[in-house]
C-alpha cells in the first residue's frame, strides 16, 4: 500500500501549532495566569453553591471552569486576571462567609448591591488590597463594619454600604474614611449627628447620608470636589439649608429630604450651576420659588421639590429649563394658573403638579409636551372644559385630572389617545353627558375611575376592548342599564364599582367561563338590583376563594417606590384586601350558601334588602373583618360560627327577625347592643332583653367551649369598629379603602426611575 503523503502547508501548520503550544505551556508567567484563572473560577463555583438563590449564574459552572472572563459579572484586564466582580440585582440570596478573598488579589471593583445578602461583613475582605470600589448597598448585612476594612483597604476609594442595617458610631467611621472619594451610609442603623470634619475630606465627591440628631453641618461647604450630595435628616431639631451648600459648586446631583429640614431655600444655591438633578423633598420647607433660582439652574434634568409648603405663582422662568424630563411640585400651595412657559419644555416626561391650589383652566400649550407620559395635576381647583390640546399627547400613559372643578363633556374625538393611556382617572369633577365609545380595539387601560361626576347614560360595550382593565370605578353618577355581565369578557377585572348609579334588573347568569375570576373589589351597592343572586356569580370569584392568591400582592403591582424621597407610585390598599357589599338594593331570596366559600374575604355588605332565611355558614371567612347583614328579613338563630371569626371587628345583624340567645362565646358580646337591636326575639347580651330560663343557647361544640376560657372580652375590638359606628346603612369604613387609589403602571414607572437612575449613576457611584 502506498503511504499517505502529508503536504508541506499542512505541515507547517501543524508544526506552529504545536511549537506555540510548547512556548505557552513553558512560559512560567502563562502558566501562572491559567492557574491563577483557573483558582479564582473554582472559588467563585464554591461560593455560588453556598448561595440559596443562583439562577441568573448559570454561567458559573465546573464544566465552563476556562471561560472565566466570559463569566456573568465578571470582567477580567489585559492579562486576564478577574478585575472586576458586578452582580447588582440579580436576586442573590446568601452571605460572604464562604468567598475566599484571599484568591482574589488584583480584583479592584466588587459590587453586589440590590440583593439579599445578609450576615456580617468578614473581615477577610481586607484581603481584597488592590480594591478601590466596594458596593454592598440595598441587601440585609447586619453589625458593626470591621476594623480591618479601614486599616487594610488602603486603595479603597468608594465605599456604598447604603440601605442595609449596619450599626455603629457616624463619628467613628467618617472620621476613618477621609481620604475616601465616594461614601454611602444612608439607611442604616448608625448612630450620632453628622461629624462637622468635612475640611479633613478634600477628595471627597459624592456623599450619602442619613442623620438622626443635630442638623446639617455648615462644614459641606468645604467640600469643593463633590458632585453628588445625598442628606436625609429626621432629627428631633429643626435644621436649615446651610448657605454653605452654595460653595459646592461642582455639584451635580443634589438630594435632600427629612421633615426636621425647615426655613426657604438660601439664595446661595443659585451658584450651584452645574446641577443637573434637584431634588428637595418631603420637608418642612416653605417661602417662594424665586425666579434667580430657575435663572441659574438651566443645565437641570430633574426638578422635585414635592411634599413641602411652598407657596406662591410657579415662575415664569421654568420654561428656561429646557432640558427638564422630570417636574414634581405636588403636594405644596402654588396658587395662580399654569405658567404658559411649561409649554416650551419639550422634553418633559413626567409633570406633577397635584395637590396645590391652583386654578384656571388647563393651558393650551400642553399639547406642545409630545413627549409627555405622565400628567398630574389632580387636586386642584382648576375648572373648565378638557384642553381638546391634551389629544395631542400621542405619548401619555397616565393622566390624572381629578379633584377639580373641571365639568362639559367627556370628548368624544380622545380615541387616539385613549388608545395609549393606561390610566385614567376623572374622579370627583362636574363631567355631565354620556361617556363616549372612546374605547378602541387594542385600548390598554388598565385603570378607569370616572366616580363621582354627573355622568348618566348606559356604559359603552366598548370598553370590553380594554382587556388588560383590572380597576373600573363609576360610583355615584347617574349611568343607568342593567347589570353589565358582557365584562364577563375582561378577564383581568379585580375592581368593579357601580355603588350609586341607577342600575337596575337582575343578576344573569354568567355564560364564560372564567368570568369576573380576579374579582377582589366588587361594589354595586345604592343601585335598584333585584332578585336573587345567582350561586354561579358568587363561584366565579376564585381569588376570593384562594387567601393564598391575595397575599402580599398590592393593586398596580407597585404600592409606592421612593425616588430619593419622592413617593413616587400609588397611594392604595393592600391587594389582599377583598370585600363585597351589595347594600341597599332590592336582593331577595336566600343568601347563598357558596358565599361561605370566599375564604379571603374582609368585608361584606348585604344591607337594606329583602334576603330572608337563615344566615348561612361563615365560619370558612377567617379574614373577615366586617359584616352587615341589618335591615333584611333573616330568621332563626345566629350562627355559632360566627363565634369562629376573630379577626371580626364590625358586626351588624339589627332589624331582622333573628330569634334566641345571643351566642356568649367569643367577641359576639364585645359588639354594641346596636349590633342586635330590631330582633325583637333575640335575647342576652348587650341587649337588655333577658333570656328566659329555658332558652337554649346555640349549641357550640366541645371544642369551641373547651376554648372559651382564651378568649379576651376584648378581642376582635379593634379601633376600626370605633370609628366604622354602628348605624344601619352607614357604608362601612373598611371598604372605602379603594377610593383612595392612585395610577402608575410598572412598566413606564420602571423605565422613567431607570432613567433617572442612570443619569445620576453615571457620576454618582462609578
Amino acid at each position: 500500500m502506498k503511504p499517505k503523503t502529508i503536504s508541506m502547508k499542512t505541515f507547517k501548520k501543524a508544526f506552529i501549532f504545536l511549537l506555540h503550544i510548547l512556548l505557552l505551556s513553558s512560559h512560567p508567567f502563562a502558566l501562572k495566569v491559567v492557574s491563577s484563572k483557573r483558582i479564582e473560577a473554582e472559588a467563585l463555583v464554591s461560593w455560588k453553591n453556598t448561595l440559596s438563590s443562583y439562577d441568573s449564574l448559570d454561567s458559573w459552572a465546573p464544566n465552563n471552569i476556562t471561560n472565566l472572563c466570559s463569566w456573568k459579572g465578571v470582567v477580567c484586564n489585559t492579562e486576564m486576571s478577574l478585575y472586576e466582580i458586578y452582580l447588582s440585582g440579580v436576586g442573590l440570596n446568601g452571605t460572604l462567609d464562604q468567598l475566599d478573598f484571599s484568591l482574589f488579589t488584583n480584583l479592584t471593583s466588587l459590587k453586589i448591591c440590590c440583593n439579599h445578602f445578609h450576615g456580617l461583613i468578614p473581615y477577610q475582605i481586607s484581603d481584597l488590597q488592590n480594591l478601590a470600589y466596594l458596593d454592598l448597598s440595598f441587601n440585609s448585612f447586619i453589625g458593626e463594619i470591621p476594623d480591618s476594612l479601614f486599616t487594610n483597604l488602603r486603595k479603597l476609594e468608594y465605599l456604598n454600604l447604603t440601605g442595609n442595617s449596619f450599626q455603629g458610631s457616624l463619628l467613628s467611621i467618617l472620621t476613618k474614611l477621609t481620604k475616601l472619594k465616594g461614601i454611602g451610609l444612608a439607611s442604616n442603623n448608625f448612630y450620632g449627628s453628622i461629624p462637622d470634619i468635612f475640611g479633613l475630606m478634600p477628595n471627597l465627591e459624592i456623599l450619602e447620608l442619613t442623620s438622626f440628631e443635630e442638623k446639617i453641618p455648615s462644614s459641606l461647604g468645604k467640600l469643593k470636589n463633590l458632585q453628588y450630595l445625598d442628606l436625609s435628616i429626621d432629627s428631633p431639631l429643626n435644621s436649615t439649608i446651610p448657605s454653605e451648600i452654595g460653595l459646592c459648586t461642582n455639584l451635580t446631583q443634589l438630594f435632600l429630604s427629612g421633615s426636621s429640614l425647615t426655613g426657604s431655600l438660601p439664595l446661595s444655591l443659585t451658584n450651584l450651576t452645574k446641577l443637573s438633578i434637584l431634588i428637595i423633598a418631603n420637608s418642612n420647607l416653605c417661602g417662594h420659588i424665586l425666579p434667580y433660582f430657575l435663572t441659574n439652574w438651566t443645565q437641570l434634568v430633574v426638578l422635585g421639590l414635592q411634599n413641602n409648603s411652598f407657596t406662591g405663582e410657579i415662575p415664569s422662568e421654568i420654561g428656561l429649563l429646557t432640558n427638564l424630563t422630570y417636574l414634581h411640585l405636588s403636594g405644596n400651595r402654588f396658587f395662580g394658573y399654569i405658567p404658559q412657559a411649561i409649554g416650551g419644555l419639550q422634553k418633559l416626561f413626567s409633570l406633577d403638579l397635584s395637590i396645590n391650589l391652583l386654578s384656571g383652566q388647563i393651558p393650551p400649550m400642553i399639547g406642545n409636551l409630545t413627549e409627555l407620559v405622565h400628567l398630574d395635576i389632580s387636586s386642584n381647583q382648576f375648572t373648565g372644559m378638557i384642553s381638546p390640546e391634551i389629544g395631542h399627547l400621542k405619548s401619555l400613559m397616565v393622566l390624572d385630572l381629578s379633584m377639580n372643578h373641571l365639568s362639559g363633556h367627556l370628548p368624544k374625538n380622545a380615541s387616539k389617545l385613549i388608545k395609549g393611556l393606561e390610566v385614567l382617572n376623572l374622579k370627583k369633577n362636574h363631567f355631565h353627558g354620556t361617556i363616549p365609545k372612546i374605547f378602541p380595539k387594542g385600548c390598554e387601560l388598565w385603570y378607569l375611575d370616572l366616580n363621582g361626576n354627573q355622568l348618566k347614560g348606559t356604559l359603552p360595550h366598548t370598553l370590553v376592548d380594554c382587556r388588560m382593565l383590572e380597576i373600573l370605578d363609576i360610583g355615584n353618577n347617574s349611568i343607568s342599564g342593567t347589570f353589565p355581565f358582557w365584562m364577563e369578557t375582561l378577564l383581568e377585572l379585580q375592581v368593579l364599582v357601580l355603588k350609586s348609579n341607577r342600575f337596575h334588573g337582575i343578576i344573569p347568569i354568567l355564560k364564560v367561563k372564567h368570568s369576573f375570576s380576579k374579582l377582589q373589589i366588587l361594589d354595586i351597592s345604592h343601585n335598584e338590583f333585584t332578585g336573587v343572586l345567582p350561586i354561579e356569580f358568587l363561584d366565579s370569584f376564585k381569588v376570593m376563594m384562594n387567601e393564598s392568591e391575595t397575599r402580599d400582592r398590592y393593586y398596580g403591582a407597585l404600592s409606592t417606590i421612593l425616588l430619593k424621597g419622592i413617593e413616587y407610585g400609588l397611594r392604595s390598599i393592600r391587594r389582599a384586601y377583598t370585600s363585597i357589599d351589595l347594600s341597599n338594593n332590592k336582593f331577595q331570596g336566600d343568601i347563598p350558601s357558596s358565599i361561605g366559600k370566599l375564604k379571603a374575604l374582609h368585608a361584606l355588605n348585604l344591607a337594606n334588602n329583602s334576603f330572608t332565611g337563615h344566615i348561612p355558614s361563615l365560619e370558612n371567612l377567617t379574614l373577615l373583618e366586617s359584616l352587615d347583614l341589618c335591615s333584611n328579613q333573616l330568621v332563626g338563630h345566629i350562627p355559632w360560627q360566627l363565634t369562629k371569626l376573630t379577626s371580626l371587628a364590625f358586626l351588624n345583624l339589627s332589624y331582622n327577625h333573628l330569634v334566641g340567645p345571643i351566642p356568649e362565646q367569643g367577641q359576639l358580646l364585645t359588639f354594641p347592643s346596636s349590633s342586635y337591636i330590631g330582633n325583637l326575639k333575640l335575647c342576652g347580651l348587650p341587649l337588655t332583653t333577658m333570656c328566659e330560663n329555658d332558652e337554649p343557647q346555640p349549641k357550640v361544640p366541645m371544642s369551641m367551649t373547651q376554648k372559651d376560657d382564651d378568649f379576651n372580652f376584648l378581642d376582635g375590638f379593634t379601633w376600626e369598629a370605633v370609628l366604622i359606628g354602628y348605624g344601619c346603612g352607614m357604608l362601612f369604613g373598611l371598604v372605602a379603602g379603594y377610593l383612595i387609589f392612585k395610577y402608575e403602571k410598572p412598566e413606564w414607572l420602571i423605565g422613567f426611575v431607570y432613567q433617572v437612575y442612570k443619569i445620576k449613576d453615571g457620576r454618582r457611584w462609578r
